[in-house]
C-alpha cells in the first residue's frame, strides 16, 4: 500500500541539492514519487511500504548529508478541493 508522507529537510542550499535527493531517492525500490522544495527544506514522499520502510528513506536522505528535522506527518491524503472565481463569467 502506497503512503505519503511530508517531512523537513535540514541543509539543502541549492537546486543542486534538491536534484541529487530527488535522483538518489527516486531510484530506491518501493518509492513511487518525491518532491523536494529546496527553500522551504520540505519534501514529499510517495513510497510503497512493504517494499521500504521510513526509517531506511531517512537513513539514506542522512547517508546523502542532509538532516530530517522532524519525524514524518501523518499521511497526507491526495485528494484536495480548489475554488476558483473567474471574473466575467455568468451562469446562464
Amino acid at each position: 500500500m502506497f503512503k505519503k508522507i511530508k517531512i523537513q529537510i535540514v541543509g539543502i542550499r541549492s537546486e543542486n541539492d534538491r536534484a541529487l535527493i530527488e535522483t538518489e531517492i527516486d531510484i530506491l525500490m518501493g518509492v513511487k514519487d518525491i518532491a523536494v522544495n529546496e527553500k522551504s527544506g520540505e519534501v514529499l514522499i510517495e513510497f510503497d511500504e512493504s517494499k521500504i520502510p521510513q526509517s531506511q528513506l531517512f537513513k539514506s536522505i542522512q547517508d546523502l548529508g542532509f538532516r530530517v528535522l522532524e519525524k514524518a506527518s501523518e499521511e497526507i491524503h491526495s485528494v484536495r478541493e480548489h475554488t476558483y472565481y473567474v471574473r466575467g463569467m455568468h451562469c446562464a
